[in-house]
């Protein structure tokens, strides 16, 4: 299901550490697409960045880099507690479509499973265009914010060193 350029136009910014089940109702135009997560909402939490994106922009992370690692008390990520049988989803609604190290391919409009061990980056933008990004991941491995921090005020996108306006 692709959600539409209109669509995405009229939203927040999305929503942070939210649960899952929520997000239909905190962003009912979403509601119809949550209910095709292949998963039960109830036992994920939810990340939903919409971005408006101009050419050269990264709507994510460009470097390779792994989510929800576990950290150790010198801040460095610890492989050694991740459960990968822990599957996260991740819902793209088009271009640019995250990339991972492993070759596979993203089809906007459908939901992907990852894991913490499945390694990624963000693609640049080549058009002026609306995105939204949706992680689900399981309320194991990602515990869910105080409401009060639900709604995303803001989505950070990465540029090139010479971006000027």
């Amino acid at each position: 299901m692709i959600i539409s350029q209109e669509v995405l136009k009229r939203q927040h910014n999305g929503l942070l550490k939210t649960p899952a089940h929520l997000v239909g109702v905190l962003m009912p135009d979403f509601k119809e697409l949550m209910d095709t997560a292949p998963i039960n909402l109830e036992d994920y939490v939810a990340d939903v960045k919409i971005h408006m994106l101009m050419p050269n922009m990264w709507p994510c992370i460009p470097n390779w880099h792994y989510d929800l690692v576990p950290r150790d008390s010198e801040n460095k990520q610890d492989f050694s507690n991740i459960d990968t049988t822990q599957k996260m989803l991740l819902y793209v609604s088009g271009p640019p479509v995250t990339e991972f190290r492993d070759s596979r391919k993203i089809t906007p409009g459908e939901w992907h499973e990852f894991t913490q061990i499945d390694e990624h980056r963000g693609v640049k933008s080549d058009a002026f265009q609306w995105r939204v990004f949706i992680r689900l991941a399981p309320k194991t491995i990602y515990q869910a914010a105080p409401e009060s921090a639900w709604v995303r005020f803001h989505s950070q996108v990465y540029l090139e060193p010479d971006f000027s306006w």
